[in-house]
């Protein structure tokens, strides 16, 4: 049986590198999505796309608490 190594010291997450890896991701899909049933989608509809796209991919990597009181669902 192995031995078990004891590591010590810390781990940081690069959390700029993981929102920004969200939200390019996220303005790509929502890009992709407002294009998907139509080839010139207007603005309202391409911004839509994004935001909710961008929205869904930081939904993923970050956890929003609104606290107890707060009655606000996403």
């Amino acid at each position: 049986m192995s031995r078990k190594r004891t590591v010590t010291g810390a781990v940081h997450v690069d959390v700029y590198a993981v929102v920004q890896r969200a939200v390019e991701e996220g303005a790509l899909y929502g890009w992709r999505r407002a294009h998907k049933h139509m080839d010139n989608p207007d603005e309202d509809t391409a911004t839509e796309a994004i935001a909710q796209a961008v929205m869904n991919e930081l939904c993923e990597v970050l956890q929003f608490d609104f606290g107890d009181d707060d009655d606000t669902a996403i």
